[in-house]
């Protein structure tokens, strides 16, 4: 399985990562409020059932090339009532500034080849369990008994992808391979798995491995110019699998550059995600409202979801180093940190003496943080340390003082007013040295100086490297399936 520290990169860049669908805009709609929405790289869509994530997934579809456009809307006798309606327009990142694609719905079927034409190479791929479980059905039943024929370019999967695929469906993998069958531009996905010295295709799968490498199939062939929508991805999938598969689905949609819209009800994948890359999208009077998110929890909680469980207790010597765990947490496993729970001991004997109490706990872990001036006193492998070789009050303090002018533009001060207060800090206990530098740099507050030296810190590369690999140590210690 991909280390914690590989994923944690592929979620720093995620949440910055541009894709081909930078907004939709909705000027009138049967189920979407007039608004915009705003996508990147990875998008998630959450929200109570019907409150209209499918239709939104349908309506950017319906603005680019492709043929799943009209499935998991409602299937009506007259043929005329399901069809998807309304005016949009789609902001596509294909110039500078984008380009603004206007569309409406329904459309005859002359203009609507025309129009795809016009946005060529673009294509919108949406994929749901209902499309699926037919095109293996459609496949099985009237493709393999007439056209018999052998998958093309079937590829061994390597180790590491192989590793993340177990980690999602709970399977042990020998080996998988993947391919496709193809004749006369229609495709379907092959896949073959090795598991207990048996091999396994598509035709006496379950339908949850079907799915996950069905999705995971269609992302390794997409390129820059897809968009691929997935409606429900934690579909037929165990509770344990969904962590692994929004990870592989985020490592994918940068691997391979395409862009990837969701939509989820799964509390794992949401607790998982950025809350930059969520949507909230809420039914009212005027139609569905589509918010951003600011904090996942609180999400969760208006979705009457229940708070991660606490899983792990982390002893600290003081409030400095829980400030420290917290942010290193925030940054590289925001997901997790709500299991955490860090505990100022005040003082190092302290710190040891929690872990071994606590430790006998038969349902929570422990660990002690020391700072990093202990590191040469202690060899217990319940203690990890904190980055650095002294007080981390100093070391901050010293990241102000190299990078002044920095730290002085992120505090909205100025640089001889930082000097004055580095210099009143000097001669005080390192425990107050924040505190006594905010009584100087009067608009600026202790958690405000931290917070900057804490950020130009973690830009030192082997500092992230330590700060990263300290996050990887204590979440080993909770079990993958929280």
């Amino acid at each position: 399985m991909p280390s914690i520290d590989s994923r944690a990169r592929v979620w720093e860049r995620i949440g910055v990562e541009r894709g081909v669908v930078e907004r939709l805009d909705v000027a009138s709609s049967p189920v979407l409020a007039q608004g915009s929405v705003k996508f990147g790289r990875l998008t998630a869509l959450t929200g109570v059932h019907g409150a209209g994530k499918s239709y939104l997934l349908s309506a950017v579809a319906e603005g680019l090339p492709g043929w799943q456009t009209k499935t998991n809307l409602p299937i009506e006798t007259t043929g005329h009532e399901a069809e998807f309606s309304g005016d949009y327009a789609l902001a596509l990142r294909t110039g500078s500034p984008a380009d603004l694609v206007n569309f409406s719905r329904p459309i005859h079927w002359r203009h609507r080849r025309d129009y795809d034409a016009s946005l060529q190479p673009l294509v919108a791929t949406r994929l749901t369990p209902f499309t699926a479980l037919s095109d293996l059905s459609y496949f099985s039943q009237n493709w393999m008994p007439t056209r018999p024929s052998e998958p093309l370019e079937v590829a061994d999967l390597k180790r590491s992808q192989v590793d993340a695929l177990q980690a999602i469906t709970g399977h042990t993998y020998e080996s998988v391979a993947y391919g496709h069958f193809e004749e006369n531009d229609q495709y379907f996905p092959y896949f073959r798995v090795m598991r207990s010295s048996h091999e396994t295709e598509v035709w006496t799968m379950s339908a949850s491995e079907f799915w996950v490498h069905y999705v995971i199939w269609h992302l390794r062939s997409a390129d820059e110019n897809e968009v691929v929508l997935i409606d429900e991805p934690e579909t037929f999938l165990a509770q344990p699998g969904h962590r692994g598969f929004v990870d592989e689905i985020a490592r994918l949609a940068l691997e391979t550059g395409c862009q990837v819209i969701l939509a989820t009800h799964s509390e794992v994948m949401i607790r998982r995600l950025p809350a930059e890359v969520v949507r909230q999208v809420s039914g009212t009077a005027s139609g569905a409202v589509i918010s951003e998110v600011a904090h996942t929890e609180a999400l969760l909680r208006t979705l009457g979801r229940a708070r991660a469980p606490l899983s792990l207790l982390v002893f600290v010597e003081d409030d400095m180093a829980r400030k420290i765990v917290h942010f290193f947490l925030g940054c590289y496993a925001p997901d997790r940190a709500a299991q955490v729970d860090v505990i100022d001991s005040g003082g190092k004997d302290e710190v040891v003496r929690g872990v071994n109490i606590a430790g006998r706990s038969r349902q929570l872990r422990t660990v002690g943080v020391l700072d990093g001036d202990q590191r040469d006193r202690y060899a217990d492998e319940k203690l990890l340390f904190l980055p650095g070789v002294m007080a981390p009050e100093l070391l901050l303090l010293e990241v102000l003082r190299c990078r002044d002018h920095d730290a002085a533009a992120g505090l909205g001060a100025t640089t001889p007013d930082l000097h004055i207060a580095i210099d009143a800090a000097r001669f005080v206990p390192h425990q107050r040295v924040f505190e006594v530098m905010s009584e100087v740099l009067v608009s600026s507050t202790p958690d405000d100086l931290v917070r900057v030296a804490l950020s130009m810190w973690l830009e030192d590369g082997s500092t992230a490297a330590a700060a990263r690999r300290l996050v990887e140590q204590m979440l080993t210690l909770v079990a993958h399936d929280h």
